[in-house]
């Protein structure tokens, strides 16, 4: 049977009433959980008129009949306009505020407060018994070098703290004269200094080993000297 131009109509106006209810149920869905429960309860009963009249008009039957169970055929037809129709998702009770998931789970991810450095203490070591007056010793040998003797006396005199050291020379024997000039010199060059010139004549009565190496022989002295 040809449905009726009167119910063509009816449907066209219904169908963009649906388009119209569809986008109102959407903002009132997206409104908070205390919004208007009856408004958003009355759109949806006017969707399912809406959306049983259009499976009437797909049917061929007259809107008025709308209250006669529909054959097997119109609830298909139902159905898969049900399934094209948006869904609303499971919502809370409007009377309860909804509890922020996210934000909560934003909290429990927050990492923990940084920890500050605390800055070390450092405490001397308390002094030793006996450690007020040492002086700790430097010992150097420049046997028979003339030159080297007078570069190292002007680099400790100029790297030596003012008070609290003083630097022994100690010479043995005599035959080399330009020792004594150059002890001078270093000792006029650095006033504040204290420098203490000690010369010892050489005793070569000592027995030496009969096997000694001749490049040996300034260790075996020096040796020798400080016995």
């Amino acid at each position: 049977a040809t449905p009726d131009p009167a119910v063509k109509k009816t449907v066209r106006e219904l169908q963009a009433e649906v388009e119209s209810l569809k986008a109102k149920l959407a903002a009132y869905e997206a409104v908070d959980a205390d919004g208007d429960a009856k408004k958003v309860v009355a759109l949806q009963q006017a969707l399912a008129d809406c959306k049983r009249a259009r499976a009437v008009e797909k049917a061929g039957r007259h809107p008025d009949e709308a209250s006669r169970p529909l054959p097997a055929h119109d609830g298909r037809v139902e159905r898969v306009v049900e399934t094209q129709a948006p869904r609303k998702p499971d919502s809370v009770p409007l009377d309860r505020a909804p509890v922020d998931i996210v934000g909560s789970e934003k909290e429990d991810a927050q990492p923990p407060p940084p920890v500050l450095p605390v800055p070390a203490v450092v405490r001397p070591a308390p002094p030793r018994a006996g450690a007020a007056g040492s002086v700790i010793p430097v010992l150097l040998f420049t046997y028979n070098r003339p030159d080297r003797l007078e570069n190292t006396i002007n680099t400790v005199l100029r790297i030596m703290p003012e008070r609290g050291f003083k630097l022994f020379v100690s010479q043995d024997g005599t035959d080399i004269p330009a020792v004594t000039s150059i002890i001078d010199r270093c000792v006029k060059k650095h006033p504040d200094r204290a420098v203490e010139h000690i010369v010892h004549q050489r005793d070569d009565s000592g027995a030496r080993p009969i096997d000694i190496d001749n490049g040996w022989q300034a260790y075996y002295a020096i040796a020798h000297h400080y016995q």
